[in-house]
C-alpha cells in the first residue's frame, strides 16, 4: 500500500483534495452566516434553498457528470470546475452589492452546489483511476479520509480567519485563492504516467 500511496501523482492528488476541501470547509461554514446574518435571510429560506441546490447538483451530476468527465478528462474537469468555483468567490468579493439581490443569491447558491457536486465526482474519478488494483479499497479510503481532514480544518479555520480579515469580502477572496491552489496542484497529476508506474511496481 505504502509504495502506491507515496507515488508522485498520488501525493499530488492527496494535496489537491486536502486543499480543495479546506477551502470548501471555509466556504460552507461561512454560507449560512453570510446569508442569514449579513443578507438577512431567515433560517428557513436558507435551508430551503440549500436543499433545492443539493438536489439540483445531484441531478445534474447524474445526468451530465459522466459526459463532462469524458469530454474534458477527469483531472482537467476537476481543474475547470474549480476555476468556476473560484470565480464565484471572486464575484462576491469584488461586487458585494450583488448580495442585496435575492434572485442573484439564489442562482449563486444553486451554481455553487452544482459545481461543488461535480468537483467531488471528478475527484472521485481521479482517485479511482490512480488506485492500484491490489489495495484499491484501502487506497481510495485514504484519499477520502484525508479530504475530510481538510474539510474539518477549513471549517475550524473559518472563525479565526473571518475575525482576522474582518470582512466577508476578504474571506471570499481567500476561498478563491485556496481553490486556485487546488487547481495548480491537480495540474501536476498525470494519470497515464501514474498507471505505467503502478504497473511497474506490481
Amino acid at each position: 500500500l505504502k509504495k502506491f500511496v507515496l507515488l508522485r501523482a498520488s501525493l499530488f492528488v492527496i494535496a489537491a483534495s486536502v486543499i480543495y476541501q479546506f477551502g470548501r470547509g471555509i466556504f460552507l461554514t461561512m454560507m449560512p452566516l453570510f446569508y442569514v446574518q449579513e443578507l438577512g435571510w431567515t433560517d428557513t429560506e436558507y435551508s430551503g434553498l440549500t436543499g433545492t441546490a443539493m438536489l439540483m447538483g445531484g441531478t445534474i451530476s447524474i445526468l451530465f457528470g459522466g459526459f463532462i468527465l469524458d469530454f474534458f478528462g477527469r483531472a482537467r474537469a476537476f481543474q475547470i470546475l474549480c476555476a468556476a468555483v473560484a470565480g464565484l468567490g471572486v464575484i462576491l468579493a469584488v461586487a458585494p452589492g450583488l448580495g442585496d439581490v435575492d434572485s442573484v443569491m439564489k442562482v449563486y447558491r444553486l451554481l455553487y452546489m452544482t459545481l461543488d457536486t461535480l468537483i467531488i465526482v471528478a475527484f472521485i474519478a481521479v482517485a479511482m483511476a490512480i488506485c492500484a488494483r491490489e489495495v484499491a479499497a484501502t487506497q481510495f479510503a485514504i484519499y477520502m479520509a484525508l479530504g475530510n481532514v481538510g474539510y474539518t480544518a477549513g471549517s475550524a479555520a473559518f472563525g479565526p480567519l473571518n475575525a482576522a480579515l474582518a470582512s466577508y469580502e476578504a474571506t471570499f477572496l481567500v476561498f478563491a485563492g485556496v481553490t486556485v491552489m487546488a487547481i495548480f496542484t491537480m495540474r501536476r497529476v498525470s494519470i497515464a504516467d501514474h498507471v505505467i508506474r503502478v504497473k511497474q511496481l506490481q
